[in-house]
Formats: structure tokens, sequence, C-alpha cells
């Protein structure tokens, strides 16, 4: 089994009504460490020194929630909030199925700032390999718990690693973190039998990334020919490298797993996309 940062073993019960089950997706359990809380089965980010995520009872499945922040203000302190899950499946997933959740997601300040900052990203596997990797993020606020769903398109999915970063979003430079926002998620679960009802805000940018996993280097294209600016990013939201993509290409010398953004408005740096890059 490939192993990330993030990576927790567990094995599910089964399915049940339609569903395959994400360990402590909803919430409710949480464990104490080291002074501070922490959602059960997650791996997070979350410290005594800079607060990320908290035990709400703002929810809809059951009692709790799990409320996303970022305590800290300075991009060389790591803006982003963390979290992630691995899952293995004791059998494999239906053609039709969909990590959804309830996610409600507001500006910290928005009398300072409309923005918000939340991505989540799914990889899936087969037989310890990754086969797929799917992104979802918000563009705008969402003032109700909203329904979304990531369809898993990838055949005889038997686990998935999930990752969830929110709070606030780096920039490559000493200064403010941007997109101060606070996510509520809740009720998250792997959906096998419908993708009715989910949010219409999924994510499908007009640019191709492959291969995915690769030996370093990576052919990104704009369906439209517009040149893309990017930044590189590990999984503990440290700033590697920025430019524009030349020829196509983007090349990464060392093995690991990386976020990759991409974005056209150099001005604004809104993102346009994000995905998990992993090198082998």
């Amino acid at each position: 089994m490939i192993k990330y940062f993030f990576s927790i073993m567990l094995s599910l019960l089964g399915f049940e009504l339609g569903y395959a089950q994400i360990p402590n997706g909803s919430f409710e359990s949480w464990e104490t460490v080291n002074n501070y809380e922490i959602p059960s089965d997650w791996s997070t980010n979350q410290s005594a020194l800079h607060p990320r995520f908290e035990k709400d009872s703002i929810s809809i499945d059951g009692q709790y929630s799990l409320k996303i922040i970022s305590s800290v203000t300075s991009y060389w302190e790591g803006c982003t909030s963390h979290a992630g899950i691995h899952v293995d499946f004791n059998n494999p997933l239906p053609s039709n199925s969909a990590l959804t959740f309830y996610v409600k997601i507001l500006p910290m300040d928005p009398i300072q700032d409309t923005g918000v900052y939340l991505i989540v990203l799914v990889n899936t596997f087969v037989a310890g390999i990754q086969t797929g990797g799917y992104d979802w993020w918000v563009p705008t606020s969402m003032e109700e718990f909203t329904k979304v769903g990531i369809p898993l398109i990838t055949e005889n999915i038997d686990a998935v690693s999930i990752l969830i970063f929110g709070g606030a979003s780096s920039h490559p430079a000493d200064g403010p973190c941007g997109s101060r926002s606070i996510t509520w998620i809740d009720g998250m679960d792997i959906e096998t039998g419908t993708s009715d009802g989910f949010s219409p805000f999924l994510n499908k940018p007009n640019v191709s990334i492959y291969p995915n996993p690769s030996n370093g280097l990576i052919n990104i294209r704009h369906v439209e020919g517009k040149r893309i600016n990017y930044e590189l990013y590990s999984l503990l939201g440290e700033f590697i490298s920025k430019g524009q993509i030349e020829n196509e290409e983007l090349a990464i010398q060392e093995k690991g797993t990386y976020m990759l953004r991409l974005f056209v408005d150099e001005k604004d740096r809104s993102v346009y996309t994000s995905k998990l890059i992993v090198v082998q």
C-alpha cells in the first residue's frame, strides 16, 4: 500500500443502505491530545500553538460537525488547516459511487474580505495502486449546509484517501494569509446509489493534467490555449515553487506527493483548480 502522510489504515464493516462508511465521517468522536482536541481516526495539523479545528454543535448529522478555522496569520507559519484519512473497503465500490458531505462556509471577516478557501481532494486506489484523483473547491460562500458530491468514476475502487484543506490559503511571500474563512463539514460518506442533489459547484476545469502519477514530467494543457500559472506546495502546506507553465510541461525533480494549484489570472490569483500530484 502506498503510504501518505495522512494515511490511516482502517477497515469498514461493509455496506449499509447503499453506503460505505467513512470512519467518524460525522465527526461525533473526538479525542484529546496534548491539551487540544482532534477528530478521532483523522490526521490533522492541529496544535496547542495554532488551533485549526474545533468540535462545533452547528451540525446537520448528529451532535457535532468539523469546524475548520486558522489562527495563523503569516504564510511562514502555514496558513492552511488540513485533515486527512485513508479508508480501505472490504468490497470494491460500485461504479456509480461518490464521496458526499455537507458543507457550510463563510468569510472570517466579511467586512474586510469576502474570500473563502476550501479544497477537498480524493485519491482512489485499486490493489494498492493509485488509479485516480478528484478535487472539489468552493469559490463562494455557502450560508447554509449544502450537500456536495464528488463522483468517483474509477472502476473497482477498494480504498480512498481524503484530504481537506481550509481555513486560509498560503501565499508564496511573507505576508498575511488569504481567503481566511470558517468552514463546517458534516455527514461525510461514500454514497453508492445516486448522484442526485449534489452542489452545483463541482469543479470541472478546462485543463488536462497527465500523467499522474508521473516520473516528474507533467503535461498541463488548457483546452482554450490559455497560459496557466502554477504554485506547488507540500502536503504540509509549505510553498515550494511558482511560475508559468512553459511548453505545456512542468518538471518536478524530487519524488513525493504535492498539491499543485493552477490559475489563469495572475493579479487576483483565483484558484482555477487543485490536484494532488504524485512523483515516483
